[in-house]
């Protein structure tokens, strides 16, 4: 019986890992959305096709000026492929904001070793800091939305 729990767990974790290749190029550290689109077609398509209601864009234009998204995500994850680029297209509104786009390897590990500090354990995680204090996190995916878990972080 042990050996069929192997076999399958064997299976489960190659079929993940199968699932979330990309063409063998993984990005690993700190990285720009420009340098993301251009280098990952499916981030750039699926920002291109990422659109916020007028209700969440007027949320976003109340979100205090010190708040700072740090996105841990990995260009192999289709959950960061989802995620990501709808968190790009939120900060967007925003320049004025802080943000960091940190890659990850498929151990969710980076060259600084950021991820490791922040305890980061899924892809995308995306860490939420006020004044320099984390609010809150997303991990994977929202339990509303993006803009309306973080307004709610901030108890907008």
């Amino acid at each position: 019986m042990k050996i069929y729990r192997a076999i399958g767990l064997a299976a489960f974790l190659l079929f993940t890992l199968v699932a979330c290749a990309h063409d063998g190029k993984v990005a690993v550290g700190a990285i720009n959305s420009d340098e993301l689109f251009s280098q990952y077609p499916d981030f750039s398509q699926a920002y291109q096709q990422a659109e916020l209601s007028a209700p969440e864009q007027e949320q976003v234009k109340g979100w205090p000026e010190k708040l700072k998204v740090t996105t841990y995500f990995g260009t192999w994850c289709h959950d960061s492929q989802r995620e990501v680029p709808k968190m790009l297209k939120i900060l967007a509104l925003r320049p004025d904001l802080s943000s960091e786009l940190l890659a990850l390897d498929i151990n969710k590990s980076d060259p600084e070793g950021k991820a490791a500090d922040a305890g980061i354990a899924f892809t995308p995680t995306f860490v939420v800091t006020l004044d320099g204090q984390e609010i809150g996190r997303i991990v994977e995916r929202p339990e509303t939305s993006l803009v309306g878990d973080i307004s709610a972080m901030l108890a907008i």
